[in-house]
C-alpha cells in the first residue's frame, strides 16, 4: 500500500482504490463480442462463416423465417464457393439457410483443394447443422446434398449423429473407400512415397488415391482399421439406427471411378436401416456427360459427371441432385420412397 493511503480513514482509502481500478479496466482494449447469429436477411448475398462457426465457408438467409436449413458436403478438388449459385436458389426459391464450409484440413487453391479431409469434414458438418438448427426454431427440415468426397463426408456426419438429419441427397458419393480405391487404382498410375505419380491410363485418379492413402494410413490391405473409421459404409453399418427420413442418390450409369454399385450399395444400406431411399440412375440417352472418365481415357471434351461447379450451368448428374435436394425441402414435394429412377442426359 501507498504511505499515504495507509493514514487515510478505511472509506476513503475504498474509493480511491475504486477509482484506480476502474482506471485500469477502462485501459484495457474493448473485446468484440461474438456477432449474433440471424436467421433472416438479404437471399442474394453470402456471409462469411468463420464470424459466426469459426469455419471457412459461406452461407445465405432466406427474406423470411426459414423452414429448412440445406448444407452443402462439396466433393473432392473442390471447396464451399461452387456451391453460390445453389444455395442463393435454395434461400431465394425454397425459404432455406444454405450452408457450404471448406473442410478442415482441405488444402489451398494453390494445391487443388485437394487432400481426403474426411473426418474433419464430418465434425463441421455436424457443427453447421447443430448450430444453425438451435439459433434458428422455424427450422423443420435439415437437408444435405454431397457430391464425390462430400458423400463420405456426409454419411460419416449421419453416423455421427444420427438424428440430427431429415434427408440426405447423395451425388456420385464416394460412400465404399475399398471399392473407389479398386476402381482408382484400376485408372490411375502407381503414386510413390515421394508424392510424385508415375505415369498410367489417368494421373488424376492416381493423385486421388494418394490423397485417399495419406488420410487411411496406406493401402486398404495394409490399413484396414484407418479404412474403416474413414468409410461411410462401415459407420453407417454400424449404427444402431437412423433418423433420416429419406435418401436420394443420384449416380451415373457410365462412372468410372464411384461406380454405379456404390449408389445401389448405399441404396440398400439404407433400405436395411428403415430409410426410404431412391436411386436416380442417369444415362446417356440424349449425348449429356454420364461418366467421369475424362479425355485421356479416349472421351475427347466428355465433362465429369457430377462436376461442381453447381447450379443450372451444371451437367445433368448434379441438376438431377438439386430437383431430388428441392423436393425434399418444399412443402408438398416428392419425399424418397423406394423408387429407382431412370433418367436420360
Amino acid at each position: 500500500m501507498h504511505p499515504g493511503l495507509a493514514r487515510l480513514p478505511r472509506a476513503a482509502r475504498l474509493l480511491v482504490a475504486g477509482a484506480v481500478a476502474a482506471s485500469v479496466v477502462t485501459a484495457l482494449p474493448a473485446v468484440a463480442a461474438a456477432p449474433k447469429l440471424t436467421c433472416t436477411g438479404s437471399p442474394t448475398k453470402a456471409l462469411p462463416t468463420s464470424k459466426v462457426l469459426g469455419l471457412s465457408g459461406s452461407y445465405v438467409l432466406p427474406a423470411k423465417a426459414p423452414t429448412a436449413l440445406v448444407v452443402f458436403a462439396h466433393g473432392y478438388r473442390s471447396w464451399s464457393g461452387a456451391w453460390q449459385q445453389a444455395m442463393v436458389e435454395a434461400a431465394s426459391k425454397h425459404n432455406a439457410i444454405a450452408v457450404a464450409v471448406d473442410y478442415r484440413g482441405l488444402r489451398s487453391a494453390d494445391e487443388s483443394h485437394g487432400g481426403w479431409p474426411a473426418k474433419a469434414g464430418s465434425e463441421d458438418l455436424v457443427k453447421v447443422v447443430a448450430t444453425f438448427a438451435k439459433a434458428c426454431r422455424s427450422i423443420t427440415t435439415k437437408s444435405v446434398f454431397s457430391v464425390g468426397m462430400g458423400g463420405d463426408v456426409a454419411g460419416l456426419a449421419i453416423a455421427r449423429d444420427p438424428s440430427l438429419f431429415t434427408y440426405w441427397v447423395d451425388v456420385e458419393g464416394a460412400t465404399d473407400l475399398y471399392d473407389l480405391w479398386t476402381s482408382l487404382s484400376a485408372v490411375g498410375g502407381v503414386c510413390l512415397p515421394t508424392g510424385t505419380c508415375l505415369p498410367g491410363l489417368d494421373t488424376y485418379y492416381a493423385s486421388t488415391r494418394s490423397d485417399l492413402e495419406e488420410a487411411a494410413g496406406g493401402a486398404p490391405y495394409a490399413a484396414k482399421a484407418g479404412y474403416d473409421a474413414l468409410d461411410a459404409a462401415t459407420q453407417l453399418r454400424a449404427a444402431p439406427s437412423l433418423g433420416l427420413h429419406g435418401v436420394a442418390v443420384v449416380h451415373a450409369v457410365a462412372d468410372g471411378s464411384v461406380l454405379l454399385t456404390e449408389g445401389a450399395e448405399l441404396r440398400a444400406l439404407m433400405q436395411t436401416k428403415s430409410v426410404p431411399s431412391d436411386l436416380y440412375a442417369v444415362g446417356n440417352g440424349n449425348g449429356g456427360p454420364d461418366r467421369t472418365i475424362p479425355s485421356e481415357a479416349g472421351v475427347p471434351g466428355l465433362p465429369l459427371a457430377g462436376a461442381e461447379p453447381d447450379g443450372a450451368n451444371g451437367d445433368v448428374v448434379i441438376r438431377t441432385g438439386l430437383g431430388a435436394l428441392w423436393r425434399t425441402v418444399d412443402k408438398g414435394g416428392a419425399k424418397p420412397s423406394g423408387q429407382v429412377v431412370p433418367v436420360n442426359g
